[in-house]
């Protein structure tokens, strides 16, 4: 069952505490009443409007002026009115789940803004459901930002993507963007349907954080230029890396399969990852032969990356040093291992 908006959210919120401050009111101004017109001390006179409005029938305070009685009547009427309604708010409140679901959105947005060098993927069509899906896996930081809420839950229902983090809007305003915590993101990957929607936000993003890594998606690879000029750092077209697909299962099929087994979760999971040798490694200064990463972890060196500069199928007598990125292709708990050598844990 889908679940209501933030803005009904709001507004049913808004109305449970209007009945609140009602019944507050009635309280206040049936104790100055009885103040003013019997001339009964405070607490007699709360004690009054209390039984006057839970209509206990426990008996009044003292005998009633005609002013008064006439006074008791309308706060009898206006005292239930208010109670009745402020129940009647708590109860579909509470039957709805809507405490413990605006708790949740509202936890969910003060974890949003403590995000630091997070994704954010805009658009939740099949290229953004994948992006979000593999970030979410791969233990990474990533907000997703669609229009319709039925979309996100349906994507979340999968059990590894039920804690995501989502803001639902249109990701071309800017409060939806800022909700996002888009200023303080590393990266933005915008995959909305429609080039111009594009376009808008990725100017949006940019102006709220010029130095965001942006990459987005074009429909219509004649439309590539102008993302690029609205922000884009990368542009890719999905029908172009399709079609390329295609054509190299049909020209080259063991290429295509060996990269199938890479890139497609399966039983057995490869992954090409890049590992950066840190300050004060036990590695930093040995070469690939005395540091045996083979040997030790089982992955493939396939290149090592020197001041920006990549070395590829390096030889044993390669040097390893503090700032190198290790290009390694092998199973996760292998790529962890080489972690924890690389770190010296």
């Amino acid at each position: 069952m889908i679940k209501p908006s933030e803005e009904i959210y709001e507004k049913r919120l808004k109305k449970l505490r209007l009945a609140v401050l009602l019944i507050a009111i009635v309280f206040i101004s049936g104790t100055l009443g009885y103040v003013v017109i019997e001339g009964w001390n405070i607490l007699e006179s709360f004690f009054m409007t209390l039984i006057t409005i839970s209509t206990v029938g426990y008996g009044i305070v003292r005998e009633l002026s005609p002013a008064g009685t006439i006074f008791t009547m309308i706060l009898i009427v206006a005292g239930i009115s208010v109670v009745l309604n402020a129940l009647s708010n708590l109860a579909a409140f509470i039957v709805e789940g809507e405490i413990l679901e605006v708790y949740r959105r509202r936890k969910m947005m003060k974890d949003i803004s403590k995000l630091k060098d997070h994704h954010v993927v805009v658009g939740l069509g099949k290229v953004g459901r994948y992006v979000a899906s593999e970030l979410a896996r791969a233990g990474e930081p990533v907000v997703v930002i669609d229009e319709s809420e039925e979309t996100i839950q349906n994507f979340m229902e999968e059990e590894e993507l039920a804690r995501l983090l989502w803001v639902c809007g249109d990701a071309t305003d800017e409060n939806v963007l800022a909700r996002a915590n888009v200023a303080n993101a590393r990266t933005a990957v915008v995959t909305l349907p429609e080039d111009a929607d594009n376009v808008f936000a990725l100017l949006t993003i940019k102006s709220l954080n010029p130095s965001i890594t942006t990459i987005a998606t074009v429909n219509n690879p004649r439309n590539a230029s102008k993302l690029l000029r609205a922000g884009a750092d990368r542009v890719i077209s999905p029908s172009e890396i399709v079609g390329g697909r295609i054509a190299a299962m049909l020209t080259r099929p063991g290429l295509v399969s060996f990269l199938d087994v890479i890139n497609r979760p399966g039983k057995r999971q490869l992954r090409m990852e890049i590992v950066v040798v840190p300050e004060g490694s036990l590695l930093a200064g040995k070469t690939l032969a005395e540091a045996a990463i083979p040997q030790k972890t089982g992955l493939i060196v396939i290149a090592i990356q020197k001041k920006g500069e990549e070395h590829f199928n390096p030889t044993k007598e390669t040097l390893i040093e503090e700032g190198d990125a290790l290009f390694v292709l092998g199973e996760p708990e292998q790529i962890e291992k080489l972690r924890s050598l690389v770190g010296g844990t």
